[in-house]
Parts: C-alpha cells; sequence; structure tokens
C-alpha cells in the first residue's frame, strides 16, 4: 500500500509523467509574485545574487562536486552551515564557470535552490537538497516552476510583448535579435530557459 501512495503521488497516473496541474502552477505563480511585490523587485534589473545574499540571509559559494549536480542547498535554522558564517548555502557547481552563459545558469540555479526553500523546507529546522541536470519529480518541477516565475514573470512577459509590441519589432529588426534572444538579455537568464518560458506561455509567435 505505501509503494501505491508514494507511486501515484508521484506519477500521475495513464501517461507515466510527473507533471504540475494548473492549480498547482497557479499556486506557485502566486507565491513568486507576493515575493517580488513584498520586496518591489523589479525583474529587468534583478541581482538574485544580490538578494538572497542580503535579504534572505543565504551564503553562495561556487564548489567543485560531480558533474552531474548543478547545485546543492542546505538549511540549518540551529546552527550555522560549516565553513559558513549563515544558516543558509546554496552551492553552484563550479564546473559550469567556463560556460558562456555561466552567469545565467548560476542565476537560475539559485532561483531553483531558493524555490525549495520556499516550497519544500516548511517547519524543519534542518533541510538539504541535491539537485541534478534530471527534473523528474515533483519537488524538482515545482522549483524548476518557481524559479521561471520569479525570474521571468508572466504578467511582466505579457506587458512587454503585448503592450510594448511595436518597440519589440523595432528591436529585433535593427538588433538581428528575435524574442527569445530579448527575453534572455532582458530577464538575464539563458536561451533555453528563455525559450521553455515562452513556449510553456504560448508566447512564441515567430520562432
Amino acid at each position: 500500500m505505501y509503494l501505491l501512495y508514494f507511486l501515484a503521488k508521484l506519477f500521475r497516473w495513464g501517461d507515466g509523467v510527473v507533471t504540475l496541474t494548473d492549480d498547482r502552477k497557479k499556486e506557485i505563480a502566486e507565491i513568486a509574485q507576493k515575493i517580488i511585490m513584498k520586496n518591489e523587485i523589479n525583474p529587468f534589473n534583478f541581482d538574485l545574487v544580490r538578494y538572497l545574499s542580503e535579504y534572505e540571509n543565504f551564503e553562495i559559494q561556487l564548489q567543485l562536486i560531480d558533474d552531474d549536480t548543478t547545485g546543492l542547498l542546505f538549511v540549518d535554522d540551529k546552527d550555522l552551515i560549516p565553513k559558513t558564517n549563515s544558516h543558509r548555502l546554496i552551492v553552484v557547481n563550479q564546473r559550469l564557470i567556463n560556460d558562456d552563459e555561466f552567469i545565467q545558469k548560476r542565476r537560475f540555479i539559485c532561483a531553483h535552490e531558493y524555490g525549495h526553500y520556499i516550497l519544500h523546507k516548511g517547519k524543519s529546522p534542518q533541510f538539504a537538497k541535491r539537485d541534478t541536470h534530471n527534473k523528474d519529480d515533483e519537488e524538482e518541477l515545482e522549483a524548476e516552476y518557481f524559479a521561471y516565475c520569479l525570474l521571468m514573470p508572466e504578467n511582466q512577459l505579457k506587458y512587454l510583448f503585448n503592450l510594448n509590441r511595436k518597440t519589440i519589432e523595432i528591436i529585433k529588426n535593427k538588433c538581428n535579435m528575435n524574442d527569445i534572444d530579448i527575453v534572455s538579455v532582458l530577464f538575464n537568464v539563458s536561451k533555453k530557459k528563455a525559450y521553455n518560458r515562452l513556449n510553456e506561455l504560448g508566447m512564441l509567435p515567430d520562432v
């Protein structure tokens, strides 16, 4: 019975694929939006690393860890994390530093780990997560979606492309850019993440 319970929790019967319901996506988007509004965050000029360090008391480090691990999250409400001056630590894999989009990928990894902290820590005084390139369980999908909502809010994207479409078209023509390029630059995310977010929102008119 316990095995069936956990399988049912992890997978939606019928397609064998882990997905988030529209209701859960809405909940996560609202949580991210509350953080944005409360802290008066401007998504177009959002220094996430500084925000996490100064306002959420995270220490963020680069460390050499195994190739498959993208990031680590450690939280200890009672004691400082060893070799840090904080109760909260995000580790980003230093092996990514030579990537052309390292800054963008580091931001997204930090947002993803922050998502775990916001969505999954609960009241537990100690909490840890190890994230890999494989995002195939419910908590991973939730943290990933939180990162999309925090770094590329739906309302900001729709404002940008619906109300400023003429300006966007001028920029695209003059700079030889497409919608993905523009989102990547304005929101400081990788092109892959920009594509995924626009695709998920049905906002890919010219790709």
